[in-house]
């Protein structure tokens, strides 16, 4: 398995996302890609933050949870902050499996257990999220 970059930093996390969206997780499928199994979810767009979607609805591909040492711990029908790389056949993929997603949990964005990165203020506030807890 890959390395996968760490953002010590807000700013260096947003910025190696083309696209940053608030969206609802919808069906999801799984295949195979060299070895590693993926799940890819139709990702339905709430907020834009940063970058241009093609639509309303995306396809955004990560590693399966429960497949390996470094997943997303993503659930259908949750709604996150996903923080995306453009790939390949018009699908995002996670700028890393976990910095590149935040749970959205009463109105705020909740990163994962090993993100310790907070998204910036004008992210949360362009995805109409509250501000962060001090």
């Amino acid at each position: 398995m890959a390395d996968e970059p760490y953002f010590d930093s807000t700013a260096r996390l947003e910025s190696a996302a083309n696209v940053i969206v608030r969206a609802r997780l919808g069906a999801a499928g799984e295949e195979a890609v060299e070895d590693v199994r993926t799940t890819v979810a139709t990702a339905k767009v709430v907020a834009t933050a940063k970058g241009r979607t093609s639509g309303d609805s995306i396809q955004v591909a990560y590693t399966t949870p429960g497949s390996g040492p470094e997943t997303a711990g993503l659930t259908a029908g949750k709604e996150y902050v996903l923080l995306l790389e453009r790939g390949e056949g018009g699908r995002y993929v996670l700028v890393n499996t976990t910095q590149g997603w935040y749970a959205v949990d009463d109105g705020a964005a909740v990163p994962g257990k090993d993100n310790d990165v907070a998204l910036s203020a004008g992210v949360r506030k362009a995805l109409r999220l509250a501000p962060q807890n001090g």
